[in-house]
């Protein structure tokens, strides 16, 4: 499958150079061919690595299950990086809870914005939680940071962070690509997690309940889905009501809705 580009993108001729442009929807084209597979997130951060030289990217994952940033027992299930083990360990036992990324003003400054410095979390940041980029960040030769936000609605939201060995790496060209890239990224993430949300709430229910469910997103009644199962009605809302239980919906619109094709 193909990206498709709305009208919009012919905007970024004002921000990014034609071959930035021409990178962007190498990107695009490459994420979209993998929404539902397991290596989604990976392809996004391979993807971005290859058209714009970005090698060191660590990308989140944080579908909306999981209800806000991954916590500490969890997050390296949702890390995708070609950092080395230790690098994320030390990140989960010692710096987790003192990130100058993490704090409220750099978390509001991020949704509003789209992206994030290490220049813009600074002011947000006590000098508790800037130890965490003189003695994690520059040790690990990392000079700045840009993160990027992908807002998924109500499917959930990704981060891309890049690190850069050189402030001079990360200018105005970098911000330019990164603010495209959350934006035109974001149609493929929601795609994403809906299609494995999809995947797993399948997975929950039985053959009957499936079948009841689909008959239902095809604006089929009770009566209608009966007689295509050889079933009788009663047995139809008992299918549907196991099925809205099994995937947390509290309405049989809900339902149908989720199991539209």
């Amino acid at each position: 499958m193909s990206a498709v580009i709305d009208p919009g993108l012919a905007a970024i001729g004002r921000s990014l150079s034609p071959e930035d442009c021409h990178r962007l929807v190498g990107v695009l084209d490459e994420v979209s061919a993998a929404v539902g597979d397991q290596c989604f997130i990976d392809q996004i951060r391979d993807s971005i690595g290859r058209h714009f030289g970005w090698a060191d990217v660590v990308a989140v994952d944080i579908p909306a299950e999981v209800g806000g940033f991954p916590d500490p027992a969890s997050c390296m299930e949702h890390f995708h990086s070609n950092r080395t083990d230790s690098f994320l360990a030390e990140y989960v036992d010692r710096w987790y809870e003192n990130n100058p990324f993490k704090t409220r003003g750099a978390q509001l400054a991020l949704s509003r914005q789209g992206l994030l410095t290490l220049a813009d979390a600074r002011p947000h940041a006590t000098p508790t939680e800037w130890a965490f980029v003189e003695q994690y960040l520059q040790p690990n030769n990392v000079a700045d940071v840009l993160d990027g936000f992908i807002d998924a609605d109500a499917e959930g939201s990704a981060l891309l962070c890049v690190y850069f060995r050189d402030e001079v790496d990360l200018g105005h060209r970098e911000r330019a690509t990164m603010h495209r890239l959350t934006r035109y990224l974001a149609p493929w993430v929601r795609s994403h997690f809906a299609a494995t949300r999809l995947e797993r709430e399948h997975a929950l229910l039985s053959t009957r309940e499936r079948d009841a469910a689909e008959l239902a997103a095809c604006g089929l009644s009770n009566r209608e889905i009966a007689e295509r199962l050889h079933v009788t009605v009663d047995t139809v809302k008992k299918h549907l009501t196991r099925a809205m239980a099994k995937t947390s919906c509290t309405s049989r619109t809900q339902l149908a809705m989720r199991f539209q094709h």
